[in-house]
């Protein structure tokens, strides 16, 4: 500014100067022409001449040296100011070149940056030692170069927080220990606080790759809290859901991207978010809560959880399974709380199909959908008779249907056994409403062989399942006590079932000595024999001698058969009959001596 202020005086000063000469020639050229006017005299004329002249010459000289001065100072001024901008241009090449290393130092870090954010993305499962090692140098250089920012260095410890929540992780997974598995939590916890940051602090461009760290910061951390959680028995309690739910909120309120790992990562904590919200309802009505509409609102959440995850990926399987299963559970108990929401409890298992069908359509080899199709059929149909014996037809269509569903089960899985077990107990359900309603006995007979030959397949594919053991020998022992009931000349064919019976019952407890169930229609049915033989007391004996045999043998199985006191107890039940009988026919020894009885006073 100074310099300027300069110039521009220095150059009026010239201009007035010239403007000075121009006026003193102007009026030295009037005055002349006055005097000659006024002075006729050539001598006279001459003299003023000269003295004017003399003036304004001395003016002219005086006005010259000024202006001489004034540009001598104008130069000595502009050269100073010329010797100071060199200065400054020195000065200002000196900082150029201090910004330009600066900027290429920034360069090379957000270079250093941007290929460990690359590198730390593309990282495999079981990294080379290489890669690990070439991370772990970025983000050494990078923290402790002069020429990072805050942003970078954050990113950079960031990563490196990550990273050592992956390690705590893994290790934990082959220590299988609560400590290791907090532990994770706390370094997955630290690494989300770190990501959360990053997203505060860099711009929204950038921000999708950096919320794809953060939100699986979250996911991790809700793993490593229910596998710690699974060890001390917390992973059934009103906090632990809290906690798992505060984690997964951040997914849940993540719009779908088009970024498919994103959508993953959503559709993950949607689904898992349901499955918890399912259990928490369960676990509320195992724990005896009597207030169903607390449970079915736990169930509703869960509900929209799955829809999120079918959202984010329509051909998730396990989403729509699982769906299907809530809805199964819910009918269930809507139908048993109140016989007067039977039509809701219909909607409900219409639902739960439809959500099988969904993942049938998507996995045609999802045998447990199938199976679990078959089963909200059955459910159906036994509420329908229970409710109403004018029922019966609708409930018998949908028994079929259920039998379809685990023929289809079978054939998808041959060897699952459930779903043969299953339509057998559908043939045993509609023998039983058959026999109530229709009183039709023949065509009840018919069922229940159709129910036994089920059950045998079963017991083909798994020798070990008991409660299909229990369940044949159940129907042989109906079918036999009906003979009875309709004509005493049926006693021998009932016999013949009632020790097919017996050899189920007593298949159940080999594999299983504490079935309660076998035990108890074991028993039933050796009443039921020895009412039939009347008075031949020998036979009953007989038939009491094998049952005993048959038990005894069960205690020699295993210690544990030898130490069940379902065992023990069905050993003595017969040891009494068998008592009983023998004191038929021996005389009792007889009553004791009267005494008086004598006062104490």
């Amino acid at each position: 500014m100074m310099s300027q202020s300069s110039t521009k005086w220095s150059f009026w000063n010239a201009i007035l100067f010239l403007c000075g000469v121009i006026v003193l020639i102007g009026v030295s050229t009037f005055l002349a022409i006055l005097l000659l006017q006024h002075f006729r005299d050539p001598t006279q004329l001459w003299a003023a001449i000269s003295t004017v002249f003399t003036l304004f010459g001395a003016l002219l000289a005086l006005a010259a040296a000024v202006a001489l001065v004034s540009l001598a100072v104008s130069y000595l001024s502009l050269n100073g100011k010329l010797q100071q901008a060199q200065v400054y241009l020195a000065q200002a090449r000196l900082h150029l070149d201090e910004y330009n290393q600066l900027s290429h130092q920034k360069n090379e870090i957000e270079r250093k940056v941007h290929d460990l954010l690359r590198l730390y993305d593309g990282l495999s499962e079981q990294p080379h030692v290489s890669e690990v090692n070439h991370i772990k140098s970025l983000i050494k250089q990078v923290l402790t170069s002069e020429a990072a920012d805050f942003e970078a260095r954050l990113l950079a410890r960031a990563v490196q927080q990550d990273w050592q929540a992956k390690q705590a992780f893994n290790a934990a997974s082959t220590q299988e220990n609560e400590t290791a598995w907090q532990q994770a939590a706390q370094q997955w916890q630290q690494a989300g606080v770190l990501w959360q940051m990053v997203l505060a602090a860099v711009p929204e461009f950038l921000q999708l790759g950096q919320q794809k760290h953060f939100l699986a910061t979250q996911l991790n951390q809700a793993l490593a809290l229910k596998n710690a959680a699974a060890f001390n028995g917390t992973d059934r309690q009103p906090e632990f859901y809290r906690r798992l739910h505060d984690l997964y909120l951040p997914l849940l309120l993540t719009e779908k991207s088009k970024d498919g790992e994103l959508n993953q990562m959503i559709h993950y904590a949607a689904h898992q978010s349901g499955i918890q919200a399912y259990q928490e309802g369960e676990v509320l009505w195992q724990q005896g809560s009597q207030n169903l509409a607390e449970v079915r609102q736990k169930w509703f959440y869960a509900q929209q959880y799955f829809q999120k995850a079918l959202e984010m990926n329509e051909n998730n399987v396990e989403s729509a399974y699982q769906w299907g299963n809530l809805l199964e559970r819910e009918a269930r108990l809507v139908a048993q709380s109140d016989s007067q929401k039977l039509p809701e409890a219909r909607q409900l298992w219409l639902a739960a199909r439809e959500k099988y069908r969904m993942a049938l359509d998507v996995d045609e080899q999802r045998t447990e959908a199938a199976f679990n199709w078959g089963n909200t059929l059955t459910d159906e149909a036994t509420a329908l008779v229970q409710t109403s014996t004018e029922h019966l037809a609708e409930a018998r269509i949908l028994w079929q249907s259920a039998r379809e569903k685990f023929a289809q089960a079978l054939d998808i899985t041959p060897e699952f056994d459930a779903a043969a077990h299953n339509a057998g107990m559908t043939f045993n359900k509609e023998a039983d409403a058959v026999l109530q309603i229709n009183q039709n006995a023949d065509e009840a007979r018919s069922l229940w062989k159709q129910a036994g030959e089920h059950f045998q397949a079963a017991l083909e594919i798994n020798k070990n399942r008991f409660e299909t053991a229990n369940s044949w020998g159940l129907v042989l022992a109906k079918e036999a006590d009906l003979l009875v009931q309709l004509d005493e000349a049926n006693v021998g064919e009932a016999q013949r079932l009632w020790q097919l019976a017996e050899q189920r019952f007593h298949r159940a407890l080999e594999i299983e000595p504490n079935l309660q169930a076998a035990a108890a229609n074991w028993r039933t049915i050796l009443y039921h024999e020895i009412s039939v033989l009347g008075d031949d007391n020998a036979a009953k004996r007989d038939l009491l001698l094998v049952a005993r045999e048959k038990v005894a043998a069960l205690a020699l199985v295993s210690p544990q058969h030898e130490q069940s006191v379902l065992v023990q107890e069905l050993a003595d039940f017969i040891q009494k009959k068998i008592n009983e009988l023998e004191n038929v026919n021996v005389l009792q020894p007889p009553v004791a001596q009267f005494r008086p009885v004598t006062s104490a006073d």
